[in-house]
């Protein structure tokens, strides 16, 4: 029994799908789940209502236009890299004051096109305050969008572009994501996003939150690293204004 099970049930699916559906004691079958969603789902389910097509595709559909750029305004594009395989390179783009996305890309191309999406959309939106995380990847993407002349990076330090994720920082990204989207303060449009924080799970391993098995996670890292980049956003003294949900009648 224990080897039917290593092999045609514990091998097939995630620890949150093994807890919900195949109990191993009944203890287990009667406790809380040690796996839940890191994001609060009825919020999630409440930004569903927000899911929009966008007014513009760029690239074969892998850049999308939700609002188009509006002079004066100021962004953040945050971007989690990849250079193809099995995780994609996502980047979105907010207006800072509102935390509305206004564009974004998702695509599994080599460094050098990557780079090209990612100068058309920086072009396009007022040279917005910019960081690829510079981890693996994303050190390759950043060397050549300085190549490519774009400069508004924030720094990890004063001679490091781009933002980097390690065991300090990953926490906080993702608790801040967390009380962003329970807060309803962001408007995502993109309903893969939001598909992806119902699939980021906490679990006893993972508790600041880790991608479902079988599940990506670039949308989730993407926003996370874009709402750093806001609260260091230089401000020039305008102050933050971020989008509060209401509900309609």
């Amino acid at each position: 029994m224990d080897d039917w099970y290593e092999t045609y049930v514990k091998s097939k699916y995630s620890e949150f799908e093994l807890e919900q559906e195949y109990p191993e004691t009944v203890e287990q079958a009667l406790s809380p789940s040690k796996v839940i969603c890191r994001f609060d789902k009825d919020a999630l389910n409440s930004m569903m209502q927000d899911v929009s097509h966008p007014i513009e595709a760029r690239f074969d559909g892998m850049v999308r236009i939700y609002k188009a750029p509006v002079a004066g305004r100021k962004y953040c594009f945050g971007i989690d890299p990849s250079e193809g395989g099995y995780d994609y390179s996502v980047g979105t783009i907010i207006d800072w004051q509102t935390c509305e996305q206004v564009a974004e890309f998702r695509c599994k191309l080599p460094v050098d096109d990557q780079a090209r999406i990612i100068l058309d959309l920086y072009n396009l939106y007022f040279s917005p305050f910019i960081a690829p995380e510079r981890n693996a990847d994303g050190r390759r993407l950043i060397d050549k969008l300085l190549g490519l002349g774009i400069k508004n990076f924030y720094h990890t330090s004063k001679d490091k572009p781009g933002w980097w994720t390690d065991s300090k920082s990953r926490p906080v990204m993702i608790a801040d994501l967390a009380e962003m989207v329970s807060k309803r303060n962001l408007r995502v449009y993109n309903r893969e996003a939001i598909n992806e924080f119902y699939s980021f799970i906490r679990t006893e391993k993972h508790p600041e939150g880790i991608a479902t098995k079988g599940r990506h996670d670039d949308y989730v890292i993407a926003w996370a690293i874009t709402l750093q980049l806001r609260k260091h956003m230089p401000t020039g003294g305008v102050s933050i204004k971020s989008f509060k949900y209401r509900e309609t009648a």
